[in-house]
């Protein structure tokens, strides 16, 4: 009987192992939203409460993958150079309103500054940045992120 559990094992490890996890489920994003209205709000949002730390035009800071010495990251880039396009939306929306994740970085609590339809246009305004093989790529980890959410 252990040499039967053994071979069936063995046959279901190797089974695993010669599935190909390479396919790529390509899925075309929706067109940007370039509402002049909505980028024009997002930028306002950007210049009063987000451009002294990430920069004009959302360039970032200066090397802003070291840690300073406080211990925490500088201000990354949000104009597709950093990282931003690699977090699904509500991770941002998060961050927007919560400040960086477990003191990491210096990002405030925005929470009680703007509304939920300013961080929409602000993340709007920062998407109209990035190329668009940043933004192709942002939206199929979205949706991936979206859909392994619990209802």
């Amino acid at each position: 009987m252990r040499v039967v559990f053994l071979v069936v094992l063995t046959t279901l490890l190797l089974a695993c192992d010669s599935v190909d996890t390479s396919i790529n489920i390509q899925v075309e994003a929706p067109p940007r939203n370039l509402d002049t209205e909505l980028l024009t709000a997002g930028k306002m949002v950007y210049d009063k409460h987000c451009q002294r730390c990430h920069g004009v035009e959302g360039v970032g800071s200066k090397n802003w993958q070291v840690q300073g010495p406080d211990g925490k990251y500088p201000a990354p880039p949000l104009n597709g150079a950093g990282h931003t396009w690699h977090h699904p939306k509500a991770i941002l929306i998060s961050v927007i309103k919560d400040g960086s994740p477990g003191g990491m970085g210096n990002m405030p609590r925005m929470r009680d500054k703007v509304n939920d339809a300013e961080i929409e246009a602000l993340i709007a305004w920062m998407q109209s940045l990035w190329s668009e093989k940043a933004y192709q790529t942002w939206y199929r980890h979205d949706l991936a992120y979206r859909d392994n959410q619990p209802e």
